[in-house]
């Protein structure tokens, strides 16, 4: 799960990860952003987080999941936003921005568990995304909105292609540095697209 939150949250609603590699590198970067509770500073800030209880270099924490992962036959890893697209709760009320709602979050479940949802990859993470366009997701796309499955619509309509574009850059910069600080697996930071 990725919380995700403020005038630059762009996590899709759902995420479908390519390899196991790739789950790896996001099992190992666990972001969220600061919440409500943070008062004048939510969303301000992202913070990765690694899992804090295994008992070895934080680095092996990646490369040991990943090698779980490719044991188990047909196993897909996925991620879910739990957050917002474009804002937080104080704009989702000035609608201006969208809150992933339970009932997103479980029609979104419920779909993938089923195998119904048709995925295309995001050409800028490399993950896959909800292909919005697909007849396929039409039953998906009547619960959950176009925007929270691909939040480049959301930006587009907004008008905000340079904070989405931004903040792609960002985050793939950031995302790499973090990895490469714990060192991890050359293979798994390659799945993080420069």
């Amino acid at each position: 799960l990725n919380r995700d939150e403020g005038p630059d949250a762009a996590m899709p609603g759902i995420v479908r990860f390519t390899s196991t590699e790739q789950a790896a590198a996001y099992f190992m970067l666990g972001e969220t952003t600061k919440t409500s509770a943070a008062g004048k500073e939510r969303g301000r800030t992202r913070s990765p987080f690694t899992q804090p209880f295994f008992p070895r270099s934080m680095g092996l924490q990646a490369v040991r999941f990943a090698e779980l992962s490719a044991q188990i036959p047909d196993l897909q890893t996925w991620m879910m936003n739990t957050g917002f697209v474009g804002g937080d709760q104080l704009d989702v009320d000035e609608d201006s921005a969208l809150k992933v709602k339970i009932h997103h979050s479980s029609a979104m479940l419920e779909a993938m568990l089923a195998g119904s949802i048709k995925w295309k990859l995001d050409p800028d993470f490399g993950y896959e995304i909800a292909d919005v366009d697909a007849p396929e997701n039409a039953e998906l796309l009547e619960k959950v909105p176009a925007e929270i499955l691909n939040p480049v619509l959301f930006f587009e309509q907004a008008g905000k292609m340079d904070v989405y574009k931004e903040w792609v850059k960002t985050m793939k910069f950031k995302r790499r540095e973090f990895l490469k600080k714990y060192k991890v697996d050359a293979k798994i930071v390659a799945t993080i697209p420069k």
